[in-house]
């Protein structure tokens, strides 16, 4: 008897659990199909060929054949082969993504990209509520590169991105980080590097903590993206061959986008790279000889005349080396 009760249970259970896992996989496919609805009737281009459930028992796994998006309104948009979105049964609010290794097409206005990656996931983990609070994002990926029309534009052997939300539900820690990042064959023509330039950055990261106007959660997607109110950067890194960067700072972010505050700037071999600012075009010349003479002047200043330390200043929507400014303070604004 005892034998029989138990298989009984089991059988019960069983049934059970069949029941919640469909009505799971349901419940997300239904999401997926409303949520790209919703964004066609607010004018995006928003469409997969084909969806189709699987991971039975333990998981509810959903694969989209031929997803594409696009914004009319920013002119951005990505398309791929597949796209893979998997969750645990109990509670479909941890997601991982699943990107496809064949390229996935970045378009913004009429510029097109394609972006290879391998075993590339996002992370995705969200708070229990209907508001679907973001808590942790991270995403991982194996070699990759971008590339445009005519050559390569950048790649790394890996990336890791990751954002977690602290006690302050609007403040997130954020953290970058690429080994082997490389500037592809466009920009290396752009910069008239030499053929002995170093291929690969040594070093390339980035520490930092947002503090948004408001949580992410359902409506960043449904309604507007919220926006960055203060950012305390504890380090952000860059070692390309003899050139180094470290930046470190906070600045704080008005509602029309502009930051007011202190970056303390170390860059070793300065001059190298204002001359490579140069070589590229995309600083005038006029702009780079009058930069020169003031870094050189701070540098000698510092004690060492190859290596800058200085702190930069934001405000009035410009950004200023010392009392001098040097250039338009950038507009932070999420789309």
């Amino acid at each position: 008897m005892q034998v029989k009760l138990i298989v009984k249970i089991l059988v019960l259970a069983a049934v059970l659990w069949s029941g919640y896992w469909a009505l799971t996989a349901y419940g997300i496919r239904s999401g997926l199909a409303a949520w790209f609805d919703g964004q066609r009737a607010n004018g995006w281009q928003a469409e997969y060929a084909n969806a189709t459930t699987t991971g039975y028992p333990l998981r509810v796994t959903t694969a989209l054949d031929q997803p594409a998006l696009a914004d009319p309104g920013t002119g951005v948009a990505w398309q791929a082969d597949d796209l893979t979105l998997s969750a645990p049964t109990w509670w479909p609010g941890h997601v991982t993504i699943t990107f496809p290794q064949t390229p996935q097409r970045l378009s913004y206005l009429d510029q097109s990209l394609d972006l290879t990656t391998t075993e590339t996931t996002a992370s995705l983990r969200l708070k229990p509520g209907t508001q679907l609070e973001v808590q942790d994002l991270s995403l991982l990926a194996g070699q990759w590169g971008v590339v445009q029309e005519g050559g390569t534009l950048f790649g790394a052997s890996d990336l890791v991105i990751s954002a977690q939300q602290t006690e302050r539900p609007e403040q997130y820690r954020m953290n970058m980080s690429a080994t082997g990042f490389q500037p592809g064959s466009i920009p290396r023509a752009a910069m008239r590097l030499p053929d002995s330039w170093p291929l690969v950055f040594d070093t390339l990261a980035l520490d930092m903590t947002v503090t948004f106007d408001r949580v992410w959660d359902r409506t960043a997607l449904e309604q507007s993206r919220p926006q960055p109110r203060a950012i305390a950067l504890k380090l952000l890194e860059g070692h390309w061959g003899e050139l180094r960067l470290l930046a470190t700072g906070a600045i704080d972010i008005d509602a029309g986008g502009m930051p007011t505050g202190q970056v303390a700037i170390k860059a070793d071999n300065w001059r190298d790279m204002l001359a490579l600012a140069k070589q590229s075009g995309s600083v005038s010349p006029k702009i780079i000889d009058a930069t020169e003479d003031v870094v050189g002047l701070l540098a000698k200043l510092s004690g060492n005349s190859e290596t800058l330390d200085v702190e930069l200043g934001l405000r009035d929507g410009y950004i200023f080396l010392g009392p001098v400014p040097v250039g338009p303070a950038p507009r932070f604004f999420l789309r």
